[in-house]
């Protein structure tokens, strides 16, 4: 929780020097506001763990999976959080109350109505917390405006006869921007300033570090950049070559796409034998569509399940379908479904599927019994262990001259859960935190 509140202070203060500041600016601000032990991050840092307390003492049921880094890190949600250190702006729950319901709608039913009164109640207590934090009333004031905008027009040179601070205000005026008055009449009365005869003193150059190492998103492409999972790739590897279909199941961004697609990339190092092709569901929009693809991935023509069965009359044939969840849906019909089911029974097709719930869930019976029942051996993919989430860290920062300490890495896994999306988000914001400023 202490890596979450420190990465959401940073973002809350990144956000606003975006918004406040000049570009010349911007770095100046960065080093000021997002080192370490900065005075306003530290604030927003206890704001946010006074509300955290706060809102667990009222919501107790609801305070792990509203605390949860996926949701507060979402960008929406961030910016809502940064209104609250913005004067005349106030944080909008519907905001947190739609994401919330997007992320969590499936365990909380029946619950729902609630999630509007706690989400205001833990804004309520947000901007109450940031009030009362001294650190930060500069900014709730709006007196940091006015700093910051009078210290840039010291370090601008003259342009046309006008500072380029009062370009500054009428820009934000014609954006519709809302401006504190009293740097706007500042501004617009600064006299003009004299050209700087002496040049700044030339600033130490930052040390360079390499790009941050946790900047994967999404499925994993490059199989070098696939990490541990050693129990599971095995347990596929074998049960496929022993001639047996597969499902893995997990939740979502544990990896399950990942998985498929770097036993997809490294299949001339453990598979032999049969014929493997891999079809991401998400490029495809219909059963016609899912039989063309397929059957041009083995370099064959047609367009429906006729095709499909005479090309795999005389061939052996492993399919790994990713986002198998798709065939549940109208614009694919049962037959499909038995198809597959027929072919797999037959010996002619081994299946690899992904899905983030059991396929007995995702197709339930409408016989007897569902399309894929007793079929598939099913392996379910989980979050790191320990060992692996410690092993991850530590390979992503080889080379790079950054290092975590043993409490920060315990912090990052606790804080994520070990699962491997979050970490990743996480590890990013904590090497960024230690290297933009040194």
């Amino acid at each position: 929780m202490e890596i979450l509140f420190a990465a959401l202070a940073e973002a809350i203060l990144s956000l606003l020097i975006e918004d406040l500041a000049t570009k010349p600016k911007i770095a100046e601000l960065r080093e000021r506001w997002l080192r370490g032990d900065a005075p306003e991050k530290l604030a927003i840092e206890r704001a946010l763990k006074s509300a955290h307390t706060a809102f667990s003492r009222q919501y107790a049921e609801l305070a792990s999976s509203f605390f949860d880094d996926h949701l507060l890190r979402q960008p929406a949600v961030e910016r809502e959080l940064a209104k609250a250190l913005t004067p005349n702006r106030t944080p909008d729950a519907a905001v947190l109350v739609k994401c919330w319901q997007v992320q969590f709608s499936d365990g909380f039913q029946g619950r729902l109505p609630d999630i509007e009164e706690s989400a205001q109640f833990f804004l309520t207590r947000y901007q109450e917390e940031v009030t009362a934090q001294p650190a930060l009333a500069n900014f709730v004031n709006g007196r940091a405006f006015q700093e910051l905008y009078q210290h840039t027009a010291l370090l601008t040179d003259i342009r046309d006869g006008q500072t380029v601070l009062i370009d500054e205000v009428r820009r934000l005026n014609r954006q519709g921007e809302t401006v504190d008055e009293q740097w706007v009449v500042i501004a617009q009365t600064t006299p003009q300033l004299p050209v700087r005869q002496q040049p700044l003193p030339a600033r130490s150059q930052p040390t360079a570090y390499p790009a941050n190492p946790f900047s994967d998103r999404g499925r994993i492409n490059d199989p070098a950049r696939f990490f541990g999972r050693h129990r599971i790739l095995r347990d596929v590897q074998q049960a496929l070559r022993a001639g047996n279909c597969i499902s893995v199941v997990g939740d979502s961004q544990i990896g399950k796409s990942s998985l498929l697609y770097y036993l997809y990339t490294t299949r001339d190092q453990w598979y032999t034998g049969r014929r493997l092709v891999y079809l991401d569901l998400q490029s495809v929009s219909s059963e016609k569509d899912f039989c063309s693809e397929f059957l041009s991935l083995l370099g064959q023509k047609g367009k429906d399940l006729r095709a499909v069965r005479r090309a795999l009359r005389n061939e052996s044939v492993t399919l790994f379908l990713d986002e198998v969840e798709k065939l549940a849906q109208s614009d694919f019909t049962i037959h499909l479904r038995d198809l597959l089911r027929a072919l797999a029974q037959e010996g002619n097709l081994l299946l690899l599927v992904a899905s983030q719930r059991p396929l007995t869930i995702v197709f339930p019976p409408t016989g007897d019994t569902s399309p894929f029942h007793n079929l598939f051996m099913q392996q379910t993919l989980a979050g790191f262990s320990p060992q692996e989430a410690r092993g991850f860290l530590a390979q992503r920062l080889s080379g790079t001259g950054v290092t975590f300490a043993d409490m920060e890495v315990a912090e990052l896994i606790a804080a994520s859960g070990r699962h491997p999306a979050r970490l990743q988000e996480l590890a990013y914001a904590h090497y960024r935190s230690k290297t933009e400023l040194e």
